[in-house]
């Protein structure tokens, strides 16, 4: 009987775990779906794609958080910030950061190349 309890257990951690990752659940969901694969005793690999989508939601966060930083820095020189600006994209961009979210600081971005052309033309 314990053992039919333990199964079902599993079951149903891997079913809230193929849940979330297919709906796209937020990280505190994915977390909590974790935790409780874990609790009910899943194997390591079972709990894979969980830790990926984990791991890639800090990703997107973290380029978020750059880029914020990039776009509210002020640096010494305008090329400066132009170089930190298009790495914290391009860190956006490789972490899956929708286009539509990077739409503003492209814009600035592409407002500040054209401010530094002008300057040296």
């Amino acid at each position: 009987r314990r053992s039919l309890l333990r199964h079902e257990r599993k079951i149903a951690a891997r079913e809230a775990i193929d849940k979330a990752l297919t709906i796209g659940a937020p990280a505190s969901a994915l977390q909590s779906t974790l935790t409780s694969g874990l609790a009910a005793g899943l194997q390591a690999d079972d709990l894979v794609g969980v830790r990926e989508a984990l791991l890639a939601d800090e990703r997107r966060s973290n380029a978020r958080k750059r880029i914020k930083d990039a776009v509210l820095k002020k640096t010494s020189s305008q090329e400066d910030q132009i170089v930190e600006l298009r790495a914290a994209l391009e860190e956006g961009r490789a972490a899956g950061i929708d286009e539509a979210e990077l739409a503003a600081p492209s814009a600035l971005l592409a407002k500040d190349e054209r401010e530094a052309a002008a300057r040296a033309a």
